[in-house]
């Protein structure tokens, strides 16, 4: 089963992802998956140095399930851009979409029929969107 699946997010998503996905966890927290993730944290900071430091559009987070379910927590659907764009549903459809690649992975060494190889094709292409 594969551990994290790439999914690329622009960089005015990834400010917005900043903005949500903290260092720490807000006290009191009662949920059972935290509401932070250092490690995530550090990924968007880095993706975002990239996309600014190589004047690239486009950033890929290797996201694990884990990270997926703190997105899911912290991100808010009518979150928009710094531009006012809405942005809180893109990234959290990426996610979710991530989750299933994560959930239903291809295996290299089986060949899928036909119509779950294009539901898959499908379900990536969305993802990178």
């Amino acid at each position: 089963m594969t551990d994290t699946v790439p999914v690329p997010f622009t960089l005015l998503e990834l400010w917005v992802l900043q903005s949500f996905i903290r260092h720490e966890q807000p006290q009191p927290w009662q949920g059972k998956w935290p509401g932070y993730s250092l490690e995530l944290n550090d990924d968007i900071a880095a993706a975002i140095v990239f996309c600014v430091d190589e004047e690239q559009e486009f950033a890929q987070l290797m996201l694990s399930r884990g990270d997926c379910l703190v997105i899911d927590c912290c991100v808010n659907n009518a979150a928009k851009d710094s531009q006012g764009n809405p942005a809180g549903k893109m990234i959290l459809l990426k996610s979710f979409r991530a989750r299933q690649a994560l959930s239903y992975p291809m295996s290299l060494t089986d060949e899928p029929d036909r119509d779950e190889q294009a539901s898959r094709m499908e379900t990536f292409r969305k993802a990178t969107e």
